[in-house]
């Protein structure tokens, strides 16, 4: 179903941000370079905080998506229960609200 499906790839992001960011390759920090600093800058410690934040923002908005869209995943695992369309939607519009909270912070 969807629900599930979007729990895997919001996890799936957490996932790969992690071990991006883990390997030396923050999420934003190539966006930030092709778009206002040149390489010398972006070695700048404030820069290098701000990259750190951003990166740890992005991965707490996809965890908080995950969990959300994990919340009819597992209503459907009960034996007998249907999760009701009212309950995906709900779910549906939160995720997406967590998402244009992380573009608004972030930009």
């Amino acid at each position: 179903s969807i629900p599930s499906s979007d729990t895997m790839v919001s996890g799936g992001l957490v996932v790969g941000i992690i071990l991006a960011w883990l390997l030396g390759f923050p999420l934003v920090k190539d966006h930030m370079v092709a778009d206002s600093v040149d390489e010398e800058g972006i070695e700048h410690p404030i820069l290098k905080h701000f990259i750190r934040r951003l990166t740890a923002m992005w991965i707490g908005v996809f965890s908080v998506m995950a969990l959300i869209a994990l919340v009819p995943a597992v209503i459907n695992l009960q034996e007998g229960v249907v999760v009701s369309d009212t309950v995906e939607i709900v779910c549906v519009g939160l995720e997406f609200i967590a998402l244009a909270l992380g573009l608004l912070i972030s930009h």
